[in-house]
């Protein structure tokens, strides 16, 4: 059984933790040195930890609405790279998946045109996802598609990447 002050510690670390990643994301620049920098920062902090960094990114993007397309880019980069990653795909949780592909999916159909700087990220992030949950994933695009309506053409196009990574209908591995 945990002490009391062990616990602590761990609440004190993941406190630390969490607290490290919003500071990087809130110096997020318009200069590029500066943003590759963070990006790489983080990208580490979550080879470690990417529950937390993704729980961490999420919570900053709620916070944060009116992002410049430049830094909208840079989280769904290290999104992205997060998702892809072996270590994500054995530890990620269901409520981590729900909450990134929402995220990913809102800033897919965001724009009605092309914007692959922003999309591609997004796009990969959703079909990484949909590796380790397809079902979540899935059920939140089809959440997109109104009956009468025209349906964007990334929520589609997302249908498609997530159907051709998982051939085989791959069901959720929680």
């Amino acid at each position: 059984m945990e002490t009391s002050n062990e616990g602590r510690k761990r609440i004190k670390g993941y406190t630390s933790l969490v607290g490290s990643i919003n500071n990087l994301l809130e110096t997020l620049d318009k200069d590029e040195s500066v943003r590759n920098s963070i990006e790489n920062s983080i990208i580490r902090i979550a080879d470690h930890s990417p529950n937390e960094v993704l729980q961490s990114i999420y919570d900053f993007r709620q916070r944060q609405t009116k992002l410049s397309e430049v830094n909208v880019s840079t989280i769904l980069r290290i999104v992205e790279h997060v998702t892809c990653t072996t270590k994500a795909q054995e530890c990620l949780n269901e409520a981590t998946i729900q909450r990134i592909s929402d995220m990913c999916i809102v800033d897919l159909v965001k724009m009605p045109d092309v914007c692959p700087m922003v999309q591609k990220p997004a796009l990969e992030s959703l079909v990484a996802l949909g590796r380790k949950n397809c079902d979540v994933v899935m059920e939140n695009l089809m959440r997109q598609m109104q009956h009468g309506q025209v349906t964007h053409f990334m929520v589609l196009h997302s249908m498609g990447q997530l159907a051709t990574a998982n051939p085989m209908g791959k069901q959720s591995t929680n």
